[in-house]
């Protein structure tokens, strides 16, 4: 009997790290047939760095960069037999987006990276990957950055 079709929700925050998550789930799941939804989170808020009334602005150009990411991944690293992908870039916080989505569209997997800041700067600036974790209803695979990169 052939192994069931995977649901599997890759989350990419478009960082230079995003291409690695994308291959280490690529050769985890290579010999599986899949749904792989790429989902993308724009979380993007007044700040010194952003002028008042320019958030729309910065949204849509981090969702243009995020969509050509996510075309990018797919190309280079879910070409193979047996593979379908949806990719979605939506407005939200990035952590509780993810484990909705994923139970909502009864994935099998989630994979998220993880830059591994220590204890101490997770605990201060919060880490995504930590809370879905803890509030996702699915596994989570996490993708540690690797020493090579910066």
């Amino acid at each position: 009997m052939p192994a069931r079709r995977l649901v599997v929700l890759l989350a990419v925050d478009g960082s230079e790290y995003s291409p690695y998550v994308a291959q280490v789930a690529s050769e985890q799941l290579k010999d599986r047939e899949m749904d792989l939804h790429i989902l993308s989170v724009v979380e993007v808020r007044a700040g010194p760095d952003i002028e008042p009334g320019m958030e729309e602005e910065v949204k849509k150009a981090e969702a243009q960069m995020l969509k050509e990411l996510q075309a990018k991944i797919a190309a280079d690293y879910f070409s193979f037999p047996g593979v379908t992908i949806v990719s979605e870039v939506v407005e939200g916080r990035p952590a509780a987006t993810i484990s909705q989505r994923a139970e909502s569209m009864g994935a099998d997997l989630v994979v998220i990276g993880t830059r591994g800041r220590g204890k101490l700067s997770a605990a201060v600036l919060g880490s995504v990957s930590e809370e879905v974790v803890r509030n996702s209803k699915v596994p989570v695979l996490i993708v540690r950055k690797p020493q090579s990169l910066p």
